[in-house]
């Protein structure tokens, strides 16, 4: 029993993490059928009678109404995961940083500058030195709606990756009393959950990492979510949907087509994520989120207490 319980009798937390994310999987899995559905019936009536064996998930999600559906799946699941957990926990939703925007204002709009005005540098920067070059994308009223399709689509992925990765591992990895151990482990999990991204580079998984723990950073120092889902949000929205650079190996469909050689400088295939000025930037991040919160940041006692 000591594998699974700690000196205090309660479940460790690797385990509670593993099992949520287990469930999450499965539940995922379960309302994806519905999701997805529509499509399979398309594809089966476009290649013959019936359904075919062999789906082409690829070819699926270039549907956005497909892909706006998996990806509230998702997040369907990802909060049906946290309900049964904390109610098997006994814990409830503001220990994992959801409170009230009312009170969150400043740290959401920190979060989206900082995150929106992180991928303009970056921008600027390659634009400069002739690493990139775009073109602006001519589109009409359909290159406007694939905008906002595609805000709504990185609302979802922030909040539904924010929940879990950040709400539930952080807070539960809390049990643990060691903020390297919260820092690291919460990393290590967000930044393994994208080793299935195409693309993927190593200073890309690298950087995955880093904005990890700057997320991390951002919740433990406010409090809550707010911050990091803001920056979470605008950070792949302005990548993705603005500048059109690909978003962590995932086909952009931006205002903008983007040409760039592959390298270190540009990231490319995999996007600016796998680029060294994403780095900086993100170094840059922790630096001014410190100063931002000052000596008054909020920071919950199962946090404060960490590392004591």
């Amino acid at each position: 029993m000591k594998v699974f319980k700690n000196k205090e009798g309660k479940v460790r937390s690797g385990w509670k993490i593993l099992l949520s994310f287990l469930l999450m999987q499965v539940l995922t899995g379960i309302l994806l059928i519905p999701a997805v559905l529509p499509g399979l019936i398309m594809q089966g009536t476009s290649e013959g009678p019936g359904f075919q064996l062999e789906i082409d998930m690829g070819k699926l999600m270039e549907n956005p109404s497909i892909k706006l559906g998996v990806m509230i799946a998702q997040l369907i699941a990802t909060l049906l995961t946290l309900l049964i957990f904390l109610k098997a926990e006994k814990r409830k939703w503001r220990e994992l940083g959801i409170t009230s925007i009312r009170t969150q204002g400043k740290n959401l709009g920190f979060g989206l500058a900082a995150g929106g005005g992180s991928i303009l540098a970056i921008t600027a920067i390659l634009a400069a030195t002739g690493q990139v070059q775009l073109t602006a994308r001519m589109g009409g009223n359909g290159l406007w709606t694939e905008v906002l399709m595609g805000f709504i689509a990185y609302i979802i992925v922030a909040a539904n990756e924010e929940l879990y990765f950040r709400g539930y591992v952080v807070s539960t990895l809390s049990q643990s009393r060691s903020l390297p151990l919260i820092y690291i482990g919460s990393a290590l999990i967000f930044c393994a959950a994208h080793l299935s991204n195409p693309n993927v580079h190593l200073l890309g998984i690298i950087n995955i990492f880093l904005i990890g723990l700057l997320f991390s950073y951002m919740m433990i120092k406010t409090g809550t979510l707010w911050m990091p889902f803001g920056y979470h949000l605008m950070w792949n929205f302005t990548q993705g949907s603005v500048i059109g650079f690909p978003v962590s190996g995932l086909p952009p469909e931006g205002l903008f087509s983007v040409h760039a050689a592959d390298s270190i400088w540009t990231g490319g295939s995999f996007g600016v994520e796998a680029s060294i000025w994403t780095t900086v930037m993100i170094a840059a991040g922790f630096f001014l989120t410190k100063v931002f919160c000052g000596r008054n940041a909020h920071q919950p006692a199962m946090f404060a207490s960490a590392g004591k």
